[in-house]
């Protein structure tokens, strides 16, 4: 074999290794597996009473727990996105979350009135520093728009099922604010009532070219058109 053809077919082997075996052995070996998919705590649910025990084991009503009043969000919840990426043919899934996130919902007897949350987006990383680079940079611009939030602008009802403790699955629907833009947006939500806090747990779908989000695929990467904005909040009652 002449000696061109050697150093050729040893450039297309070195090429192999590094466009191909290093990123599947980086992914499949090295790379923690993401999140998974947030979800209700039912491991540690707590059924709610519909009656109160006395000392003596006798019950002093029977009407379902009353719920009404404010809810505030805890140090306990997270928000993030969730995005499908393909990185130099291997399918990665990238997930991006924080706990800084604040905000409320007030239950008037059997529906949700009114409610909303805050996210400070340049909190939320990844397992990734130059994906939380171009996130911040680029794509999400978050020393400009630091902020998404969204607020509920019509009532949920609740089933008697949320009072009972039981996984409640409800619509919710409201204005969503990402970058600068504002939209409505209907989404299912995930409602349990557990050891006296409310869980609500869900995803709103964002497709970028709607939101005028920057398309997110750089050198060697390419992400999917959508991805998910995801959240898990655990709420106690004010007072």
């Amino acid at each position: 074999m002449k000696r061109s053809t050697k150093v050729l077919l040893g450039a297309v082997v070195a090429a192999l290794v590094v466009f191909v075996v290093a990123p599947w052995v980086y992914i499949n070996v090295i790379r923690d597996d993401a999140p998974e998919r947030l979800t209700l705590q039912t491991a540690v649910t707590t059924v709610v009473e519909s009656s109160i025990a006395t000392t003596d084991g006798e019950s002093e009503s029977d009407e379902p727990r009353d719920l009404s009043g404010e809810w505030v969000i805890v140090d306990e919840s997270v928000v993030g996105y969730r995005v499908e990426e393909i990185l130099f043919g291997q399918n990665v899934t990238a997930v991006g979350r924080t706990g800084s996130v604040t905000g409320s919902i007030v239950i008037d007897a059997d529906s949700v009135a009114e409610g909303g949350f805050t996210v400070d987006m340049a909190t939320i990383t990844s397992d990734s520093s130059r994906r939380d680079g171009q996130v911040n940079g680029r794509i999400l611009q978050t020393a400009t728009y630091p902020q998404a939030t969204f607020a509920l602008t019509a009532p949920i009802a609740l089933p008697l099922t949320a009072f009972e403790g039981q996984p409640t699955r409800v619509d919710a629907t409201g204005t969503l604010t990402l970058l600068d833009m504002t939209r409505e947006v209907t989404f299912p939500v995930d409602v349990q009532l557990v050891d006296g806090s409310v869980n609500i747990v869900g995803a709103i779908t964002i497709v970028f070219d709607e939101w005028n989000i920057p398309d997110p695929s750089t050198g060697g990467i390419t992400v999917e058109p959508e991805g998910e904005l995801e959240f898990s909040l655990v709420l106690t009652k004010n007072g």
